[in-house]
């Protein structure tokens, strides 16, 4: 996959020592500085006991305009970090596509 980048918020603190207006400012300047056409945000999330989870990603254009979204179950038993892990999996399937 020729120009492809996966690239991640870098914090000098613990993030449960920011505020979340904070977190989402460092987010914003990381996300203005990447020079891409396309941006594709990930989620996986639980019931919130470890249970049925969901794995989810969008894509959208430098502007702002919505490419593609798809969602997708994660399993009975997972954590967050699993359906994450799948959202990122389904997102690159996609790009091959």
């Amino acid at each position: 996959m020729k120009n492809l980048t996966l690239d991640r918020v870098k914090l000098d603190r613990k993030k449960g020592d920011y505020s979340p207006e904070e977190l989402k400012q460092i987010s914003q300047r990381c996300i203005d500085e990447l020079e891409t056409e396309i941006i594709i945000w990930t989620d996986g999330s639980t019931a919130g006991d470890q249970r049925n989870g969901g794995a989810s990603f969008m894509a959208e254009s430098r502007s702002g305009n919505l490419i593609h979204e798809e969602s997708h179950p994660a399993g009975k038993l997972c954590s967050s970090y699993t359906g994450e892990c799948i959202a990122m999996l389904r997102a690159l399937q996609w790009i091959q596509m």
